[in-house]
């Protein structure tokens, strides 16, 4: 078994409207598209007005790798 992961802190900013329903937002165009590639076939979304963006400020990053320890 090999343990590996990654820890991210910062500060998280809203991104866009709270709730998101449909402005567009330049910074939006690209993660927007590929949510949906992946979670809805390509096909636009509708904005259901509850769920919103936030981007992550990272102050510190931290990873592991425990598969590299020697044995």
């Amino acid at each position: 078994m090999s343990l590996r992961g990654v820890e991210l802190r910062g500060r998280a900013v809203n991104v866009g409207e709270i709730p998101r329903r449909g402005d567009e937002v330049d910074e939006l165009a690209e993660p927007e598209r590929l949510f949906a590639d992946k979670y809805a076939g390509g096909r636009d979304f509708s904005y259901d007005g509850r769920h919103a963006w936030l981007k992550l400020e990272p102050a510190k990053i931290v990873s592991w790798d425990f598969s590299k320890m020697r044995k």
